[in-house]
């Protein structure tokens, strides 16, 4: 099913994304020091410059939209996106669980133990085979770099990054169209706009 391009605004959740911030910041830092001491540093703060740019872009990618029939999503998938009617959906549940991690403290690596929070979503028939998961996904172990996972019967989503936002605007979004449990588990989180941001990074320098 194709995505209709007159969607509204409330029907489209976008990439969470802050690392052009990162190198915005730096940029500013090197420009900076590059003036006080009128040495140019390689122009490494236009390079900064630029990938923050492009890290900004990336940025307006797309996580899900809605329609009146089905949620499409698109975050963290090498396909066109994953198409769900909202009929085919059993239930959508938030979750916690543990895992094995890793902490890093300097030069100190060691194992610990995480919780997470994510959404998983129940399906009533099995997604399409193009959907499926191949045989070379990240281990369990590495399950904080996920995006999202399908079950190997494509039974089952879980979203283990949130959208631009958060969980909680995405999960009052399907709440309209499907019976949502635990969404209190997620906070909301204050989405600062990209005005804000540029005005911040200015009133910091």
């Amino acid at each position: 099913m194709r995505i209709m391009k007159t969607l509204k605004d409330d029907n489209i959740f976008y990439i969470k994304s802050t690392s052009w911030l990162t190198m915005a910041f730096g940029a500013l830092i090197v420009a900076t020091f590059s003036v006080l001491l009128h040495y140019h540093f390689l122009f490494l703060h236009y390079l900064l410059f630029a990938i923050s740019l492009i890290s900004l872009l990336i940025s307006y990618r797309k996580y899900a939209t809605f329609n009146n029939r089905s949620l499409t999503i698109l975050f963290g998938t090498k396909t066109p996106g994953i198409t769900i009617a909202y009929d085919n959906i059993e239930s959508v549940k938030s979750e916690t669980k543990k895992i094995d991690g890793i902490i890093r403290l300097g030069e100190f690596n060691g194992p610990c133990i995480k919780e997470i929070k994510y959404v998983l979503i129940n399906l009533k028939a099995p997604l399409e085979k193009r959907c499926l998961p191949n045989k070379n996904e990240k281990p369990d172990y590495q399950i904080e770099d996920k995006k999202i996972q399908i079950a190997e019967n494509g039974l089952s989503i879980i979203l283990y990054q949130p959208p631009k936002g958060g969980f909680r605007p995405l999960l009052d979004k399907m709440s309209k169209s499907m019976r949502i449990f635990n969404a209190e588990m997620f906070e909301y989180e204050e989405a600062l706009s990209d005005e804000n941001i540029v005005a911040y990074i200015i009133g910091s320098a």
